[in-house]
């Protein structure tokens, strides 16, 4: 029995996949936002361009492909999405919006059942703070599971790993009745 975190965004989204006893099972990061993708015989060889309507569709597709594809190959029992950060630029929040309903549209299709979580909610319960940072989460994160080290790495980005990771814990959590 599988779990999935996924903290989303097409600057780096991070998913983690845990088993049943907390471990980590297999975990994927990545960004679109200088990669030169091959959809359907179209290419972008461009920088991401949020201004680009075309670009970014092509990219937040590639994006939920690789996600969804991903969820296949572990089947979790249950999928946590972290929801909208609502301080965020209003170009962000749109941007996110259409990436996170085009995923959840495609979770559907694939039969995926999913939860959306605001952030406050997972932070609170990483750290006990609803409004901690991202240093916070992946501090604590790091207690409950010093296995899951993230290693500097440029192809993928530590914060949305630990993020991922502390959204697969609560789901988890939450599947199996655990939170009060």
């Amino acid at each position: 029995m599988n779990f999935a975190g996924i903290d989303p965004s097409l600057n780096g989204t991070g998913i983690v996949i845990l088993d049943e006893q907390e471990k980590v099972v297999d975990y994927l990061s990545f960004t679109t936002r200088t990669r030169k993708i091959d959809l359907h015989e179209l290419c972008v060889n461009k920088e991401f361009n949020e201004d680009d309507e075309k670009n970014r569709s092509l990219k937040i597709a590639y994006s939920v492909q690789q996600l969804i594809e991903f969820l296949s190959i572990h089947q979790p029992q249950l999928i946590c999405l972290e929801g909208y950060s609502f301080g965020s630029h209003s170009r962000s929040v749109t941007i996110l919006a259409e990436f996170s309903g085009y995923l959840k549209i495609c979770m559907l299709k694939h039969n995926f059942n999913f939860e959306v979580i605001p952030p406050t909610k997972i932070k609170k319960f990483i750290t006990g703070k609803g409004n901690a940072g991202k240093d916070e989460v992946k501090e604590a994160v790091k207690k409950l599971n010093p296995a899951f080290l993230i290693q500097d790495n440029p192809n993928y980005k530590q914060f949305d790993l630990y993020d991922a990771f502390a959204i697969s814990l609560f789901t988890k959590k939450l599947y199996k009745k655990e939170l009060m």
